[in-house]
């Protein structure tokens, strides 16, 4: 049966960071080996970036990490889901892991970023106006954000060391959090529910040569 609740959800996580045993990486397994070697000697690297996607996402789980995506961390932060979704401020990626490469890209001035996704609860009230015909009005019941942690306010400390050894496994691309919008507007605010999460990437060359993310497999790790 599918965990449903943040609680349940938090005390699962909870459990794979308190036996105080590092963790192990698990090896990609024998099946996911032989389709990435059959699309690399067929030459399909859009179609072998998708399965080696769809193979680390495979190890996380095996490590027992619950993953999700953004859509149903913004319900279990808001208690129901959105209704509307769009681009909000640009966030830098405080630290991204190259699988590929096995290196690492660091610090606020990273290439990487792009705009954090605003995910609302509006709802339409109708309203009688003139002679009586309906007239709607729209109004925002609730605003999420998915960004990244170099915009978000503080960080607990226990948070920042399950981080810290997420990091050293070399599986994990790069983390992010969903929280009220509160929460990344007043760097003081502690009063509404943050996740945090460790991400798995599909990572592709793209014309120019660069480097450009597909695919995100989130990572549930903690909350506060």
């Amino acid at each position: 049966m599918p965990l449903s609740t943040l609680n349940e959800i938090n005390e699962k996580t909870n459990v794979l960071f308190r036996d105080g045993e590092p963790f192990v990486v698990p090896d990609i397994s024998d099946e996911w080996k032989k389709k990435l070697e059959a699309l690399k000697e067929a030459e399909l690297p859009s179609h072998y970036a998708a399965c080696l996607f769809d193979a680390r996402v495979d190890r996380a789980r095996r490590m027992g990490f619950i993953v999700t995506d953004p859509n149903r961390v913004v319900e279990l932060v808001m208690g129901e889901p959105h209704n509307k979704e769009s681009d909000g401020k640009r966030h830098n990626v405080e630290w991204v892991y190259d699988h590929h490469e096995n290196t690492y890209e660091k610090g606020g001035n990273s290439t990487w970023g792009g705009n954090s996704t605003v995910f609302t609860r509006n709802r339409v009230e109708l309203e009688k106006k003139f002679m009586f015909f309906p007239s709607s009005n729209t109004i925002e019941v609730w605003r999420c954000i998915y960004g990244r942690l170099s915009s978000l306010g503080n960080i607990p400390y226990d948070i920042v060391l399950r981080i810290n050894e997420l990091k050293k496994l070399n599986i994990f691309n790069a983390f992010g959090a969903v929280a009220p919008a509160c929460a990344w507007e007043n760097n003081n605010e502690d009063r509404c529910d943050h996740i945090i999460t460790a991400e798995v990437w599909e990572i592709t060359k793209n014309g120019d040569g660069g480097l450009t993310s597909g695919q995100k497999g989130l990572f549930f790790i903690a909350s506060w």
